[in-house]
């Protein structure tokens, strides 16, 4: 593969995909002080812009800040976390990706981007290419999981994260549970503890819980909410909303972080057929579309669903080219831009 020419190729992608955004917005970008910046706002996929003085209302702790990207607080952990989040699961599907030099220019184009805020697992098999920003490690936040329900389970996975991708904390560490498993409580509250004290060594800074159920969110967040600080849920337009929405809600009301995940559905399917699939379901298809236009990809809708909930702190977006990168990146700025020409 000739990666020069593919990136050149996609940064012309990435242009076009952003050019009529920049075009119908471009008055209201003079008029809130961004016209010597321009068409640069939304299209900074094609070069690189500086991070500028953070500009966040009683701010947390603010890392990587870029003023085209927007920011979130993640609950009680005080983090201000870029409202598109990387997803770390890059190697399932017919998109994976593989290449190692491609790999570090999807991370370095997140990071210009503004994007502070990567998520992984050891079972995902790339917790080893994160080892790549290790340099770089104060402009981001660095969450992965614990797959195994037990102290000494948890423990063990934890030391091997951080020797793996070679840091020395981890600002977010999750208890990891699939669709396939059924709850043990015994064993996610014995890893859960063991997480704190790993908290307590310095080794993690905040605790999370994930799950695709959300009855088993339900009863971690009324009953185990001293134990987490945040949470990691299914959240899209195809998804449960109402119960997904619920979750959010009930989080937001003890101050714990929400993070959604599947705004894409699954990775192991062609985009062109999820977005078969999302036609093939007529009432969530018409939500969704309502958010599709000439500025906007079904990709980029897919993300303003969950984003229009101002009580979800992050999208967190698999991620597989330069081009997702930048077409994802980009829409926190749109919606910002659509709020601004509204009032």
């Amino acid at each position: 593969m000739n990666l020069k020419n593919e990136v050149s190729q996609e940064k012309m992608i990435e242009e076009h995909l952003l050019e009529a955004v920049i075009s119908r917005r471009e008055f209201l970008l003079a008029s809130i002080g961004l016209v010597a910046s321009g068409a640069a706002v939304l299209s900074s996929c094609g070069k690189s812009i500086e991070n500028a003085t953070p500009a966040i209302e009683k701010p947390g702790e603010v890392r990587n800040f870029n003023q085209n990207m927007l920011y979130r607080r993640l609950g009680r952990t005080n983090l201000m976390v870029s409202e598109v989040s990387f997803g770390g699961a890059f190697h399932y599907g017919p998109g994976a990706l593989k290449d190692t030099a491609e790999i570090q220019q999807v991370f370095d184009k997140s990071l210009e981007l503004g994007i502070n805020y990567f998520d992984t697992s050891p079972d995902y098999g790339t917790e080893g290419y994160f080892a790549y920003l290790s340099t770089k490690r104060e402009r981001y936040f660095l969450a992965t999981k614990v797959n195994t329900m037990s102290a000494t389970g948890a423990r063990a996975e934890v030391e091997n994260s951080l020797k793996v991708m070679k840091t020395d904390y981890l600002d977010v560490i999750q208890t990891h549970y699939k669709p396939q498993q059924n709850e043990d409580w015994n064993g996610t509250l014995e890893a859960l503890q063991e997480l704190h004290k790993l908290k307590s060594e310095g080794k993690v800074r905040f605790v999370g819980f994930t799950h695709h159920s959300y009855d088993a969110l339900r009863i971690a967040l009324n009953e185990h909410s001293d134990l987490i600080d945040t949470i990691l849920l299914l959240y899209s337009f195809h998804s449960d909303t109402d119960g997904a929405e619920e979750i959010i809600k009930l989080a937001h009301s003890k101050n714990i972080g929400t993070i959604a995940m599947k705004v894409f559905r699954s990775a192991s399917e062609t985009w062109e057929k999820r977005v078969e699939t999302f036609q093939a379901d007529a009432t969530n298809w018409a939500r969704l579309k309502a958010l599709v236009d000439d500025s906007t990809s079904v990709a980029q809708a897919c993300i303003k669903y969950v984003l229009k909930n101002p009580l979800l702190s992050t999208a967190l977006l698999g991620m597989q080219s330069v081009k997702n990168v930048c077409e994802n990146a980009v829409v926190p700025k749109m919606m910002d831009i659509v709020r601004k020409e509204k009032r």
